[in-house]
């Protein structure tokens, strides 16, 4: 008992003697706010929300979400930044249907969404399909605009099944900052 308390006042000592020192000084923490870049901004699966609860997986994927339906996560990022490549990793186990996620603008005046970028995740199984019904890195061929503009609109990503066989593991957004 007797060292439990001669710690505890040695405790409370150092305390004081911290905090009487500190008085009346800033401590700042550097974010790198300078760096220009490149950030990345990733999206797990398992964060999209949609018209149905189906699609959540344990594995953090979002997938098999019924068709015709849609998934949506807010994306947030510094105002001005520049879009530089947007990513997709996914598997459409479709035999027929390819499928799209997009990177969306929604004008806040306006509510009149636009799409940026897509990239679309091929079906399987011949045809128009050039899939292979695996997980596969798909880059949007252009993001326009690729300023943020966090003024005048917000951002989300949408997952558009056409036929619920969409399955996504994440999505990342590269961006630079001035």
């Amino acid at each position: 008992m007797k060292n439990i308390l001669g710690s505890l006042t040695l405790v409370t000592v150092l305390l004081f003697a911290v905090s009487a020192i500190a008085v009346d000084k800033v401590v700042v923490i550097p974010l790198n706010s300078s760096d220009p870049g490149p950030h990345y901004y990733t999206l797990p699966g398992a964060v999209f929300v949609g018209d149905n609860s189906a699609g959540h997986n344990t594995d953090g994927t979002i997938g098999n979400v019924g068709a015709g339906n849609y998934y949506f996560a807010p994306v947030i990022l510094p105002n001005q930044a520049k879009l530089t490549e947007f990513v997709v990793w996914a598997k459409n186990s479709s035999t027929s249907v390819p499928d799209d996620v997009s990177l969306m603008r929604y004008d806040r005046a306006a509510a009149a969404p636009t799409v940026m970028a897509t990239a679309t995740v091929p079906c399987w199984g011949g045809g128009i399909c050039t899939g292979d019904g695996t997980f596969q890195k798909l880059v949007a061929p252009s993001i326009t605009p690729d300023v943020i503009d966090n003024i005048d609109y917000s951002y989300a990503v949408v997952i558009h099944s056409g036929d619920g066989l969409l399955q996504v593991s994440a999505i990342r957004i590269a961006y630079t900052t001035k």
